[in-house]
């Protein structure tokens, strides 16, 4: 009687799947879309893969390891760092086109935007970079490259005249049109941050819009994941104002909050110490472990992120979110990557190396 009952239960959730251009999901398509995505789930970097890289003897022997896992197709046979990074561009991109294939219409449209939005960090590093006066050769070997900014177009913009000239170089119109805005904000404070805020708030811009567009489940665990992600980022918006000494700060709130809210917004900005901002967010997100930087606290909230993304997974059901939820831990494990191998190039302490990663 209790085997018939839970096999009617998942019944009953299999037929709650989302609809395709206003026809159902098959069952059977459903436990295919299913499979392959903890499929994918179970090919990822551990934790004690990172580890045995990090205490690997050299580069080149962290390099080999990383070739005998999920990684080896795509830079078993690399020699430069160029090529491991379009390897490992070329792994997230793949990831990315079989996800799409599995949905369609509006669910399709947001995980497209979920990989636009993962692009415009890569165009956030770059105008960084070339705000900073960072050499062109330092700041390629720090960049990620993804999707439509792979390591050619990243040489390109990291190699145009100034940064000006670099924002005159992006595609996106109206992106592009709020990067001129921005500059002038960034020169005034002599600081690349508004730049990157002004990415930020035009690619969740568009989440937030695209959310609005899904229907049930997938609306439910996208606005979830969403929503957790800009409240974080808008938390670490008023520390960082804060530290520059900006008081308007309402203007840089990305839009799409979840829990986070504009009382504590302005409790945060208030706050005497960077210990008592912390406390305002305590009932969202714990306790954070004692920390005299932003960038270790950003760390530590980037790290409950990528669990509550991780998390996702524990949870039975076939949905948009759990597909964000794949690429945006994929995202997270190119970029550990990334930085592993920069620390081993460096001969950085695998102790040293380990603090830089968001493992979850």
């Amino acid at each position: 009687m209790a085997l018939s009952k839970e096999i009617s239960i998942n019944t009953h959730i299999l037929l709650r799947i989302y609809r395709v251009r206003g026809r159902m999901r098959r069952p059977d398509a459903y436990a295919y879309a299913l499979a392959r995505v903890y499929a994918k789930r179970s090919y990822m970097l551990k934790a004690e893969d990172f580890e045995n890289m990090a205490r690997a003897i050299s580069y080149q022997q962290a390099l080999r390891y990383l070739a005998s896992t999920s990684y080896g197709p795509y830079i078993a046979s690399a020699e430069e760092v160029m090529d491991v990074d379009r390897g490992l561009a070329q792994s997230y991109n793949d990831l990315f086109e079989e996800l799409t294939r599995l949905v369609s219409g509006k669910a399709k449209a947001y995980i497209e935007l979920s990989k636009y939005k993962h692009e415009l960090e890569v165009l956030k590093a770059i105008l960084r970079a070339k705000f900073s006066n960072v050499p062109k050769t330092e700041a390629l070997r720090l960049i990620v490259p993804v999707g439509r900014y792979g390591p050619e177009v990243c040489e390109k913009l990291i190699g145009a005249r100034d940064t000006s000239t670099a924002i005159f170089m992006v595609q996106d119109e109206e992106l592009k049109g709020r990067l001129h805005v921005a500059l002038k904000g960034a020169e005034e404070l002599k600081s690349p941050y508004p730049l990157e805020l002004a990415v930020d708030r035009y690619a969740y811009g568009l989440l937030g819009k695209a959310v609005e567009e899904l229907k049930g489940l997938d609306r439910d665990w996208v606005r979830r994941l969403l929503g957790e992600e800009v409240d974080l980022k808008n938390f670490m918006v008023c520390l960082r104002l804060k530290s520059m000494g900006v008081k308007d700060y309402k203007n840089y709130l990305l839009p799409y909050k979840f829990r986070f809210t504009v009382e504590m917004a302005s409790k945060a900005m208030s706050a005497p110490t960077l210990s008592e901002a912390l406390t305002v967010v305590k009932d969202l997100w714990g306790e954070v472990p004692k920390a005299t930087s932003l960038t270790e606290v950003e760390a530590h909230l980037l790290r409950r992120l990528a669990k509550v993304n991780a998390a996702i997974f524990l949870h039975y059901g076939f949905h948009v979110g759990i597909l964000q939820a794949l690429l945006n831990l994929k995202f997270f494990e190119v970029r550990n990557l990334k930085a592993l191998l920069i620390g081993k190039s460096e001969g950085l302490p695998a102790e040293d190396i380990m603090s830089r990663l968001i493992l979850h």
